[in-house]
């Protein structure tokens, strides 16, 4: 059993306790999911870029619509 789940049912009879244990696991869940989402997306921009740097010019039909996406991906973030 994870350490979780036991201080989960450490707290199952404390309701205080137990929301604030749950809260804060939910924020550290956000948390790594935003930072996660954020490497993925330099990730692939630096992939891109580079990729249309090694290429001459008019070769990769492809990456300048996901360049384009990817931009206004950011602009929701």
């Amino acid at each position: 059993m994870s350490n979780w789940l036991q201080v989960g049912r450490m707290y199952q009879n404390n309701t205080a306790k137990f929301s604030a244990f749950a809260e804060e696991n939910d924020k550290k869940a956000i948390f790594l999911k935003i930072e996660t989402t954020k490497t993925l997306l330099k990730t692939a921009k630096t992939s891109i870029l580079e990729s249309q740097k090694t290429q001459p010019l008019g070769q990769n039909l492809f990456a300048p619509a996901v360049h384009e996406r990817n931009f206004m991906m950011e602009d929701t973030l």
